[in-house]
């Protein structure tokens, strides 16, 4: 797929865009700009700058986990002058919700129509599938985006909380005490290779999408970042 898009009236003349299917070659390039965008808009937004990608090794691991899970495609937008990529956007295909992640523009083609651009590209992808919805997750402070989002139809529909830290033991027994909670029968432990298909049909039932791939690749590469908890050696949501 690739159609050339005009810029906005407030932009140079000569300056236009392509949309075009990813390849594997633009991985740095779309690392380079995920880690950029998302970087310059928390210092902006006065978050965690690194809270999304500390680094842009990191915006390339998870790149390239899209690139290779078969259940994942995704576009590039392109400078026609340049030859730059200047966006990128990425669909999960599940089987009843899709999703889209890592859209990302580049600060210096912002307000271009880049974005939304790569959202109607995504959109004729999904379009092409037995999806019933479409699913996408946007921090509250980047109202751009979320201006964006709800212009090609999308509402909210509820709120993700994302808590970041570390707790002692004790620490967490307190917490758990002065919320009522009882942890009798829980056990938090390193994901093992034979958690992953227990753990990808939890994420098949609370969200209809499938996660095997990009759980594979996380153990895989970070083994001691992966955890699961168990209730009667049971993985569960609770």
């Amino acid at each position: 797929m690739a159609m050339t898009i005009p810029s906005s009236s407030s932009s140079p003349p000569n300056w236009s865009f392509s949309i075009r299917d990813i390849a594997a070659a633009d991985l740095i390039a779309t690392a380079q700009l995920c880690f950029q965008a998302f970087w310059e808009h928390n210092v902006s937004a006065g978050i965690s700058a690194g809270v999304d990608f500390p680094d842009v090794e990191s915006a390339r691991f998870m790149i390239q986990q899209r690139l290779d899970d078969p259940l994942a495609d995704g576009v590039v937008a392109v400078n026609d002058r340049l030859g730059d990529v200047i966006g990128v956007g990425f669909i999960h295909y599940g089987r009843k919700v899709n999703s889209f992640t890592a859209v990302a523009v580049d600060p210096k083609a912002s307000g271009k129509g880049v974005g939304k651009a790569v959202m109607f590209a995504l959109l004729a992808k999904s379009a092409k599938t037995e999806a019933v919805s479409i699913r996408l997750t946007q921090s509250a402070t980047n109202m751009k985006s979320f201006a964006l989002y709800a212009s090609v139809g999308f509402m909210p529909v509820e709120c993700v909380c994302n808590f970041a830290g570390i707790l002692q033991p004790d620490q967490s027994a307190a917490a758990a005490a002065s919320l009522n909670l009882d942890l009798d029968g829980f056990e938090v432990r390193q994901m093992e290779e034979l958690d992953i298909k227990c753990c990808s049909d939890l994420f098949n039932r609370a969200l209809n999408f499938n996660r095997e791939p990009e759980l594979r690749a996380r153990l895989s590469s970070h083994p001691k970042e992966v955890w699961v908890v168990t209730k009667s050696g049971s993985i569960e949501v609770q």
